[in-house]
């Protein structure tokens, strides 16, 4: 009689271990074919700047991680958000240092990229240096997890804000920010 169930015990278990082979395959399947890709829709219209043109970001440095990195200037292309693969991005309808908005940037979750920013406390000092190399003080001012979705990160403020954010979370399903304001001259 035990002869007759071990077979029938193989084939049952093969069958529950090639679906949960399945089952673990297909969202490692989603992520691959999304990789690079950050979905977050700002309201283009209320982002783009009306008065004052300023320089583009050049480098982003973070003294206390290390963190020293150049910075293109990224868009969104079909609703998908342009993203580096050896920089931080800026994104291009969102403010520039210095002429006051939402300056938005953002990178790839790595340690040569934005990994190391879910290590910055308050007042930790960024700075920005633009391509005509004036340099641009940020004090941290708060650090959160938020869901991509979340498009008030995007959005332009009244006030210079500096809006800095990596995705986090299991298969990059949330995005960690930080919000930095300048520094009192």
């Amino acid at each position: 009689m035990s002869d007759e169930l071990l077979p029938k015990t193989k084939r049952t278990n093969f069958f529950f271990l090639a679906f949960g082979i399945i089952l673990l395959s297909v969202p490692i399947y989603f992520r691959i074919r999304e990789f690079g890709k950050l979905y977050v829709s700002p309201d283009r219209e209320a982002m783009k700047q009306t008065e004052v043109i300023t320089y583009d970001p050049y480098i982003i440095e973070i003294e206390r991680i290390g963190l020293k990195i150049e910075v293109v200037e990224s868009g969104i292309v079909d609703g998908v958000w342009e993203v580096s693969d050896k920089a931080a991005n800026h994104l291009d309808i969102s403010a520039d240092p210095g002429g006051g908005g939402n300056i938005l940037l953002y990178a790839h979750n790595r340690d040569n990229l934005f990994g190391p920013i879910k290590f910055l406390k308050r007042d930790d000092l960024i700075k920005i240096i633009d391509g005509s190399g004036n340099v641009h003080k940020y004090r941290v001012e708060s650090a959160f997890e938020t869901d991509p979705s979340d498009v008030k990160i995007a959005s332009n403020t009244e006030s210079e804000v500096l809006t800095i954010y990596t995705c986090s979370g299991l298969f990059d399903r949330k995005r960690f920010v930080i919000r930095a304001v300048p520094e009192s001259m």
